[in-house]
């Protein structure tokens, strides 16, 4: 049986929510996942334990943390409930359950950037396809041609 193929291309994150019921759909139906690109913010759970997708890298491949933050952080409010929340949200959800080797990058960068401690909205650390390589199996070169599914 030759596994369904997904190819994750560019992909600047989202709402954390609608990517785990993706992520939870790739899990469930066993599909292989091509990151080409960027895989950024939201998209980086593609890593997540909790899923334990079978992700593969191409050579132009990269991830991108940050913590997550909300929308209605910027110019109606900047509460401590939205800190709160990142924190917890970032603690949680994302760091605790990226493999080791991914905790070990962010804590040897001093953690990742954040809105809520002075960051940009835009700024991310990017870990490359290079870095990973002894964790992230390369993808294979696809055949020329080949229609497949992209997000």
């Amino acid at each position: 049986i030759i596994k369904e193929r997904y190819i994750v291309r560019d992909d600047g994150g989202g709402a954390v929510l609608e990517f785990q019921e993706a992520l939870e759909y790739f899990r469930v139906n066993n599909m292989k996942i091509r990151v080409e690109g960027y895989c950024a913010s939201a998209c980086t759970l593609l890593l997540s334990r909790d899923f334990n997708l079978d992700v593969c890298m191409a050579k132009d491949a990269r991830f991108g943390f940050h913590q997550p933050f909300y929308a209605s952080f910027f110019g109606i409010s900047y509460k401590i409930p939205h800190i709160y929340t990142s924190e917890k949200m970032w603690r949680e959800d994302f760091y605790k359950k990226y493999p080791i080797y991914i905790q070990t990058r962010i804590d040897n960068n001093g953690g990742v950037p954040s809105v809520y401690r002075g960051d940009d909205p835009n700024d991310v650390f990017w870990v490359t396809q290079s870095q990973l390589s002894q964790d992230i199996p390369l993808c294979p070169e696809l055949p020329r041609g080949r229609q497949e599914e992209k997000k």
